[in-house]
């Protein structure tokens, strides 16, 4: 993200820093054209197909109940994987979240370092489908593999103004 815009960004500006998201997300994205079938007997178009994996740390104070990370935050970061993960997508860049359901499969504990991997399923003319995942690592030295916290699809459009909003993701 252009660092100008950080500050007012909620994610990268209000969330970040010690004690709260405590480092920006490492991310790594790619994108694949697929072979898209109109017909079955032809294929014809290419079909891109982004993919993401975010590594962060959430910080203590990003707490709902005590010592327990807020599902709100964890949703949000799953919304901000996903927009980068379609933004490859689509002609500008920019995707808008329409839909976005979270499964909430185990608690999610401060301090600990979590892997967010999206994928797009499908995109059509101006909407995208992307689902991932939300899991926690264990501290180096303690016992015991990752953790599933949650999954989750949506649904993103990209907006018919698109050309009067700001890119954030790409330069």
């Amino acid at each position: 993200m252009n660092s100008a815009l950080r500050p007012t960004h909620f994610v990268a500006g209000s969330l970040s820093g010690p004690g709260q998201v405590t480092v920006p997300p490492f991310i790594w994205s790619w994108t694949e054209k697929k072979q898209k079938q109109k017909n079955p007997s032809v294929i014809d178009e290419e079909d891109p197909h982004s993919h993401i994996i975010s590594v962060f740390h959430i910080g203590t104070q990003l707490c709902g109940h005590p010592g327990f990370v807020h599902g709100g935050l964890l949703t949000v970061m799953l919304d901000e994987a996903f927009a980068r993960c379609v933004s490859a997508c689509f002609p500008s860049g920019l995707g808008m979240t329409a839909n976005l359901t979270v499964d909430f499969r185990k608690p999610a504990l401060p301090d600990r370092l979590y892997v967010l991997r999206a994928d797009t399923g499908s995109v059509e003319g101006r909407k995208a489908r992307v689902k991932g995942s939300l899991c926690s690592l264990p501290w180096p030295g303690e016992e015991g593999e990752q953790v599933l916290v949650a999954e989750a699809k949506a649904l993103f459009v990209e907006p018919k103004f698109a050309e009067s909003m700001v890119p954030l993701y790409r330069s």
